[in-house]
């Protein structure tokens, strides 16, 4: 019932300007924490390819 009432007014402030504007921003908020994260992950990987390429040892 809880999720029902919640989508009910979910669905009522995508209807307001008020509420696109936060759920622009939420939005925006988001994908700018996801490009942080693969940003991260990729200097992560870089890194762990550079230390197992200079560790000599012949497999």
């Amino acid at each position: 019932m809880g999720g029902v009432l919640l989508g009910f007014a979910l669905g009522a402030v995508a209807f307001t300007a008020q509420g696109r504007e936060l759920g622009n921003k939420l939005g925006d908020a988001a994908l700018s924490q996801a490009k942080k994260v693969v940003e991260h992950a990729k200097k992560s990987a870089e890194q762990s390819a550079g230390a197992a390429g200079d560790s000599g040892n012949p497999r």
